[in-house]
């Protein structure tokens, strides 16, 4: 759903973070040899929801979750401090 979503208003930044969600939701179900792609997917579809729209705390949250599952500390918790602030 949330693919169409993005076909059908690809502007709209709660649909790639949600999309997002799904992505590294996968990545802890799935078989382990696909979570680095996963985890790729989604990490891209939150950073477009950032940048679509940076003042909304769901998309700096779900670009915080997808670096802390990549390892990326230091940029998951700088994204994680966004969400608080802005929610």
């Amino acid at each position: 759903c949330f693919r169409r979503a993005v076909e059908i208003e690809p502007e709209m930044a709660r649909a790639h973070a949600a999309l997002s969600y799904v992505f590294l939701y996968r990545a802890i179900y799935e078989e382990p040899e696909m979570r680095r792609g996963l985890l790729e997917m989604a990490t891209a579809s939150a950073m477009r929801a950032v940048m679509l729209d940076d003042r909304d705390s769901l998309c700096h949250c779900v670009l915080g979750r997808a670096y802390s599952m990549q390892g990326r500390y230091e940029e998951a918790i700088a994204e994680l401090e966004k969400t608080l602030e802005l929610n």
